[in-house]
């Protein structure tokens, strides 16, 4: 896959969409991929996460502890952004990703995106306007959900 290819991928992504092709471009560019085998653990519960981590080829189960046991939330495909908050600030993972099949990925340092937005401050402010957005509509579906809930007290 060439570095072209890596470039239109992330530019699929919402968060990266904003970005020109020169900051994309640097980004792919000091990207990290990765493949791992069936059942392969690719970050657990609690680690630290020092970036995000795009899905190339196959797929990442969510587990979670449920009852004791491990198991599969949900199943990540070719496109999804694992932890796109961890390109901007520290966070923790919120569930064990394991490969279901043959996962290949890409790793998306916060280190380098940071240096992206560093060197060029429009690119910045596009991705703080499309973060605003994204929060805004986060919460607007929290509040939702709690007059759901509300009408069920």
């Amino acid at each position: 896959m060439s570095l072209t290819d890596d470039i239109e991928r992330l530019r699929a992504i919402p968060l990266l969409s904003v970005l020109d092709d020169e900051g994309l471009r640097l980004l792919a560019f000091n990207a990290e991929k990765k493949s791992a085998s069936d059942a392969q653990s690719i970050f657990f519960i609690g680690d630290p996460a020092s970036g995000a981590l795009l899905i190339m080829d196959g797929f990442l189960s969510q587990m979670e502890l449920v009852g004791g046991e491990m198991k599969e939330r949900r199943r990540l495909s070719v496109g999804t952004i694992v932890d796109p908050y961890a390109l901007i600030s520290e966070t923790r993972r919120t569930y064990t990703g394991k490969a279901f099949g043959e996962l290949t990925y890409m790793v998306l340092e916060r280190a380098s995106f940071l240096k992206v937005m560093e060197n060029y401050p429009d690119l910045a402010e596009r991705v703080q306007d499309y973060l605003s957005d994204d929060i805004a509509d986060v919460t607007a579906s929290f509040s939702k959900v709690a007059s759901r809930l509300d009408c069920l007290n």
